[in-house]
């Protein structure tokens, strides 16, 4: 598999849409670094260097969805992976070598976005304001989460043997996730009890409203059910990292590593019986 691995990262290095998303996570980083700089002059409390440092989870799922796509579609555009399997390469170490690139290109992207608000914000911002341990892993777990997503868009686009397909279906898949995520957690936020709220009414009459229970408000099984996909969904758990405060990160770290292994066997079982032209 190490010549598999080094056809891929010759591809990767040479790969303009490998840069272009290396130097976006890079403007990404500046970008969050100047809105930092702006909310300190507002006297904002969140404008700090931990505000910055979770600017990359707000799109790396797109950036791993567009990468998955494009690398495997050309693999496919190109006749490489029926090149290697006449070369006498198996079909899964074709698989998990693909998959070990768009890992690594995925958190390269993270690196760049890492260095450049770093090497951008200590300076103009400071350090860091939470504590070191809860930072590492918040990050350790957030790239758990990089892998994931590098597994299940590597499901995707190693089933479709058209790159336009493959791309369009591994951003569709992302953004499944995405308002998905938003619904559940949309539905885990409703207030348990509205507020009690006063309003003068057309006579000009003030009218209190007491307190009362929310009739969409979660509960039972029923809301243990959202907490299991909000944890489960990888957006839903780029989501409890970017607040940094998470309060089981080994439970969002076991759901993703569940996702890296089903998604990685179901691929290799489906590639190993797929019929490459």
């Amino acid at each position: 598999m190490s010549r598999l691995l080094h056809v891929n990262f010759s591809r990767m290095w040479k790969s303009k849409l490998f840069w272009g998303e290396i130097i976006g996570m890079s403007a990404l980083g500046v970008l969050f670094v100047i809105s930092a700089l702006r909310m300190a002059q507002w006297n904002v409390s969140d404008a700090s260097l931990d505000y910055v440092i979770t600017g990359y989870l707000t799109v790396i799922g797109m950036i791993s969805a567009l990468f998955c796509g494009v690398f495997c579609g050309t693999d496919y555009s190109d006749g490489t992976i029926r090149n290697k399997l006449i070369a006498g390469h198996t079909r899964l170490s074709i698989y998990l070598s693909n998959l070990i690139t768009h890992a690594a290109g995925t958190l390269l992207c993270c690196a760049a976005y890492f260095l450049t608000a770093i090497l951008l914000g200590l300076p103009l911002l400071g350090g860091f304001r939470t504590a070191a341990g809860t930072l590492a892993i918040m990050l350790l777990g957030s790239m758990v989460t990089v892998l994931a997503y590098s597994a299940l868009f590597t499901l995707v686009s190693m089933l479709s043997q058209s790159r336009s397909t493959g791309v369009s279906i591994c951003l569709i898949s992302f953004f499944v996730l995405f308002f998905a995520g938003m619904v559940v957690m949309q539905r885990l936020q409703e207030p348990e009890i509205y507020d009690a709220y006063s309003y003068t009414d057309e006579d000009g009459t003030m009218v209190h409203e007491d307190a009362q229970p929310n009739p969409n408000y979660l509960t039972g099984t029923k809301r243990k059910l959202y907490e299991f996909f909000h944890d489960a969904n990888p957006l839903g758990q780029m989501v409890q990292y970017t607040n940094i405060q998470v309060e089981n990160p080994g439970l969002l770290m076991l759901y993703s590593f569940g996702i890296i292994i089903l998604s990685t066997a179901a691929g290799v079982v489906i590639f190993r019986k797929k019929d490459v032209k």
